[in-house]
């Protein structure tokens, strides 16, 4: 399976307009996190405002055959 790594900052700018604020993206991401569906990675690379930021990505599900 093939990972995908995001910031917050990509993928508001990938999924939202512009008048949606980030703090609701992050809140959404930690929502997300909490629900077992993606996960923060110890990655991080230099965000929108030049402060280093987290990589999230998908978890890996396990589906019984």
């Amino acid at each position: 399976m093939k990972s995908y790594y995001n910031t917050t900052c990509d993928l508001a700018r990938l999924l939202f307009e512009e008048s949606v604020p980030l703090t609701s993206v992050r809140r959404a991401m930690t929502n997300l996190e909490h629900e077992g569906s993606i996960e923060k990675t110890l990655n991080m690379k230099l965000g929108r405002y030049g402060k280093k930021v987290h990589l999230w990505t998908f978890k890996a599900r396990v589906t019984e055959k």
